[in-house]
């Protein structure tokens, strides 16, 4: 689960040995004195200063105009701060809560109500639970046991690091996920050197030069550089895919769910079980083909058709082809990190009470969120029905389950409570979360993030810029709806490698919803659903996303071998997700239907543009 919006955002997860915190944070590099070149060299060295003054005032007569200007002004500055980085993002989420009462927009009441909504809580909720995963390291024993269990053929471990991290980033955090596979990656990679260093000294005792002469040309060290650097991005890039499958995995699907609540009120609510419908499919495509592109891009051996043979083929046997089908694949050194893995899983012990409780309480969560309205049978939040006021809502959402399971497991002991040991214990037991753990845990920077972007939703809904957008590019309700969503995807997947994922969604899901509403006169979730998933394509930069930096922070990359790695992996989320949205997502959302809660404030589109000439 995506909690951290961007590398720009402070990365709490491993830092490299000898690598300081600043090869991930760039907001937190202090360079040296500028030196003394006049003024122009001082405006050039010091140009963050230069954007925080200038900006608002170069902008300034945007808010002395009407409502939507105004509005418009806000969202300019707070946008131009979020890609240049002027500040913490979540610093400078809070500007709308001094512009939109200062300015007439929104009420302090208004802005202030929206940086604590239900998606908001629904977040927190599953944060909590992720808290404790991480505390009682359930998240390490499911790793470690799934690593065991796949082969150890350097294909196999490249595609068990990638989806082990996807899988863990559906629930945790994509920080805490890279944070955690990536010290076990490279163990695997130590432990590749160790065997290869001990097994060529035994060689070159045994053989002739001759003969360790051809044996170097048939292989290559198990652990050379290429195999280094795919491990590296398997697990980056896993993370970040894993974190599409679930509402609650990273941060632009949470900012879909409170936007179109803010911008569609009659809309009756995302549910978990629709988004994993579509979710899980674009996640687990963009993966496979992802691990593909990584097999065929970092095996140099053969020519281009015999490695993507290999990489095609190593989907279907699991030792015979990997990476270097020599190299790494011999029985000594799959032994040898098996024997590794093995040491580190009986380090964790054996399954503990708190890890026993962990664990039901996550899978009940799981299963209340899918059935809570599922498409394919009424769910128990149909129990819950406001029959009186609107029957097609409940009083209920994801985050009643959320807050529920997660506030549980303040009450639970961490130890079974009528073990002898506890009871002859004189000392209390220790909850299976205390606050202590939660408020330190907890990454109140991303939930002051997404309430930043609630507010800028609500203002621009307020003030009709929204609408005034929408109307502003009805030159393009003659476009195919097709051609259209391609040009969207395109421009929002290369938009996110240089702004934060969540800043990207918040800015472009109110013009997405506007244009294909109010333009184009179809289903909103034409554009919002890959819109929304295209705002995690973030692969090419090393400062693009968290994982990104974390994996960068280790020293075997480039950022050239993460453009040319990344730019292959945009292109391939960019296809899925297009797939996915004819296919399932259409099925879905009932993408041929224009649903009823789409029209705005309660007209059809063209209310809009009446709205908008009365208060123009």
């Amino acid at each position: 689960m995506e909690t951290s919006f961007s590398a720009r955002t402070s990365v709490s997860g491993h830092t490299a040995p000898g690598t300081s915190s600043s090869n991930i944070n760039r907001s937190n590099i202090v360079a040296d004195p500028a030196p003394r070149r006049g003024w122009i060299s001082l405006v050039l060295w010091y140009w963050k200063v230069a954007v925080i003054i200038c900006v608002p005032l170069l902008l300034l007569p945007l808010a002395v105009g009407t409502q939507e200007a105004k509005a418009g002004y806000v969202i300019c500055v707070v946008a131009i701060f979020w890609v240049t980085e002027v500040a913490h993002l979540a610093a400078v989420a809070l500007l709308p809560l001094f512009f939109f009462p200062v300015l007439g927009v929104l009420t302090a009441q208004q802005a202030a109500s929206s940086y604590l909504t239900d998606t908001t809580l629904l977040f927190v909720g599953g944060l909590i639970i992720a808290v404790a995963v991480e505390k009682w390291r359930l998240h390490e024993r499911i790793a470690l046991r799934t690593l065991l269990l796949l082969g150890m053929s350097k294909s196999m471990l490249l595609l068990g690091f990638m989806s082990i991290t996807g899988f863990l980033s559906m629930w945790i955090s994509n920080t805490a996920s890279t944070a955690m596979m990536l010290p076990i990656a490279q163990a695997v990679l130590d432990e590749l050197d160790h065997y290869d260093s001990g097994h060529e000294g035994e060689e070159d005792g045994a053989q002739s030069d001759d003969t360790v002469a051809i044996i170097s040309q048939r292989r290559m060290p198990a652990s050379d550089p290429m195999f280094k650097k795919g491990m590296m991005l398997a697990v980056a890039y896993g993370a970040s895919i894993g974190g599409i499958a679930t509402l609650t995995g990273t941060g632009p699907n949470l900012v879909l769910t409170g936007q179109l609540t803010s911008l569609f009120p009659a809309y009756p609510g995302l549910s978990y079980g629709k988004w994993i419908l579509v979710g899980v499919p674009t996640s687990a495509l963009v993966l496979l083909l992802g691990w593909l592109w990584l097999s065929f891009l970092f095996d140099r051996q053969g020519n281009p058709l015999q490695r993507l043979f290999r990489a095609i083929i190593s989907c279907f046997r699991r030792s015979s082809y990997s990476l270097n089908r020599s190299a790494g694949t011999d029985e000594g050194s799959r032994e040898a990190i098996r024997a590794m893995l093995r040491e580190r899983y009986k380090d964790l012990g054996k399954l503990s009470f708190a890890e026993v409780v962990v664990l039901i309480d996550f899978i009940l969560l799981v299963i209340a969120w899918v059935f809570r309205h599922p498409v394919f049978m009424p769910g128990w939040g149909d129990l819950f029905r406001q029959t009186d006021t609107d029957p097609k809502r409940s009083y209920v959402s994801d985050s009643t389950a959320a807050i529920f399971f997660s506030i549980v497991l303040f009450f639970i002991p961490s130890k079974w409570p009528f073990s002898p040991a506890v009871r002859s214990s004189s000392q209390p037991t220790q909850r299976i979360l205390e606050w202590h753990m939660v408020h330190e845990k907890l990454p109140w920077g991303v939930i002051i993030l997404l309430g930043g972007g609630f507010c800028i939703a609500a203002g621009a809904e307020e003030s009709n810029l929204t609408c005034w957008f929408g109307l502003q590019l009805k030159d393009l309700d003659q476009l195919d709806i097709h051609l259209v969503m391609f040009v969207i995807v395109l421009l929002v997947t290369f938009f996110t490698e240089i702004a934060s994922n969540v800043a990207s969604a918040t800015i472009f899901l109110p013009i997405l919803a506007q244009l294909a509403a109010v333009t184009l006169h179809h289903n909103p979730f034409w554009l919002l659903l890959p819109g929304t998933i295209s705002c995690s394509f973030a692969f090419m930069l090393p400062a693009a996303t968290p994982p990104n930096a974390i994996a960068f922070s280790y020293g075997h990359l480039k950022v050239s071998d993460m453009v040319r790695a990344g730019i292959v992996m945009n292109f391939i989320g960019i296809a899925v997700v297009l797939l996915v949205t004819v296919s399932i997502g259409r099925a879905v959302f009932d993408l041929d239907q224009f649903p009823t809660w789409a029209y705005l404030n309660g007209t059809d589109s063209h209310g809009c543009g009446m709205s908008m000439n009365g208060t123009g």
